[in-house]
């Protein structure tokens, strides 16, 4: 039978431990991180730290609860290849390539028929909002039509 050192087979656990502390979980949106660490959140979310919060990686973009991510607004870049899907449209819309200023295929997002671009802070709310100054960047999204 081998016979392993108690201090030697310590020293292993804490190594084990110490390398599955580092593949902890990332960052969600909202949760707290660390000034400038560009490893503290979850890039597949659409997530990076901000301000010691892992927010949205573009203003354009609006954090969507039901998918766990961030999520880019109409008339904003989005992925065409459906095995990458980084850059997600908001509910309601869809990711197309339309000509940019220059006349090349642009991806893009657009409202899906039967819904409008609306400006909103919050694309869940079906109501239209009275958006001041103060209030953060609006997005445009593709709500529900109030009832």
């Amino acid at each position: 039978m081998l016979h392993v050192p108690s201090k030697l087979l310590l020293s292993a656990l804490l190594i084990i431990a110490a390398r599955q502390a580092q593949s902890v979980k990332k960052g969600q949106f909202g949760d707290q991180c660390e000034a400038n660490d560009f490893n503290g959140c979850d890039p597949g979310l659409a997530v990076a730290c901000l301000t010691s919060t892992c927010s949205c990686i573009y203003p354009w973009m609006i954090y969507d609860p039901d998918k766990n991510k961030c999520l880019s607004t109409v008339n904003q870049q989005c992925d065409l290849d459906y095995n990458v899907k980084f850059l997600e449209c908001v509910k309601n819309s869809q990711c197309v390539n339309l000509p940019n200023e220059n006349g090349e295929p642009f991806p893009q997002c657009i409202c899906n028929n039967n819904y409008s671009p609306t400006t909103k802070q919050n694309c869940d709310d079906p109501e239209p909002d009275n958006i001041s100054r103060n209030d953060q960047l609006p997005k445009i999204c593709c709500p529900n039509s109030s009832k």
